[in-house]
């Protein structure tokens, strides 16, 4: 993969472009249903994910985060409308020593239920963690590139908050692109660049938050069509301070989508592993700690 400064340059000409002022042939009310059609037209990926993050300098000043940090993980990810889960072992570090029993992670989003499971597959006498929660808006996944806002499919983003057409673009690799624009019920601003050539996917998004402070840009760099689904194999996601003297990127986070399946992901995908004796669960839904006994019955032991 490409160094961050090498990404962040070349993705300077994309995010600079000029808008044409000019009025869009489509109305609001065409965008609106050819989302719905998307999104009803969409039924499964299944892929291996390769995710490469870089968190700059920048990141230690303004957020806590680890300095000048850099790793790469891989995962069996899947997702349908309404679920994702993400299965592999927790990235290290690129330069950190590897842990001696390196654990996996299991992770299943069911509408807003939330549910992780970590374990050592090497280690037997080590229990197996799980956490249910409420699904946090914010969380990122690669359908976040085309799909999806903050997890939100976009015939939904636009039927619960206001957007204009604000012009066009033209995209060397997805064509006339339709951009909008709109404030969120949060009180964010998002920017959506729309590809109707590439199945009405949204092939850009620049999301402020944090008063202004902060945007997230999410950018498809490349796709591919199987069964009538465009499917983003290459895409970035951008986190940058804008709020700083000079605008850099505090985190940049690349996705390739290898070995890719559409249309039969099995149910069995979003299954939760075996549950072992002494596994503990904190259900924060609910608000109860319980732990797995031997007979595989799980008891309440706090709140």
């Amino acid at each position: 993969m490409r160094t961050a400064p090498t990404i962040w340059m070349a993705l300077l000409i994309v995010l600079n472009a000029t808008v044409s002022a000019t009025s869009s042939a489509q109305t609001i009310e065409d965008v609106q249903r050819n989302f719905a059609a998307t999104k009803a037209r969409f039924t499964s990926i299944q892929a291996t994910l390769l995710t490469h993050a870089t968190r700059t300098s920048d990141a230690n000043t303004t957020t806590g985060l680890p300095k000048n940090s850099e790793w790469n993980s891989t995962a069996n990810w899947a997702v349908t409308r309404d679920k994702i889960t993400m299965r592999g072992s927790i990235g290290v570090g690129i330069g950190q020593p590897q842990p001696a029993h390196p654990k996996t992670s299991c992770y299943i989003k069911n509408g807003e239920v939330v549910t992780s499971v970590i374990e050592d597959l090497s280690n037997k006498d080590e229990p197996q963690v799980i956490t249910i929660t409420r699904s946090k808006k914010g969380t990122m996944n690669p359908l976040d590139c085309g799909y999806t806002l903050q997890g939100t499919w976009y015939v939904d983003v636009l039927a619960a908050n206001k957007f204009t057409i604000v012009g066009t673009e033209k995209n060397d690799n997805f064509g006339q692109l339709t951009v909008l624009e709109g404030t969120l019920s949060d009180g964010n601003k998002a920017k959506l660049f729309v590809a109707p050539e590439f199945g009405n996917i949204v092939v850009r998004s620049e999301l402020l938050w944090n008063a202004g402070k902060d945007q997230s840009t999410f950018v498809v760099r490349e796709v591919i069509q199987r069964n009538g689904i465009c499917v983003p194999v290459s895409s970035v996601h951008i986190w940058t301070r804008v709020g700083a003297a000079a605008a850099a990127p505090v985190e940049i986070r690349e996705w390739i989508l290898k070995d890719i399946s559409v249309g039969n992901v099995k149910d069995s995908v979003f299954q939760l592993p075996k549950l072992l004796p002494w596994a503990t669960i904190k259900n924060d839904m609910e608000g109860t700690f319980s732990v797995v006994e031997l007979n595989g019955k799980h008891t309440i032991i706090g709140y």
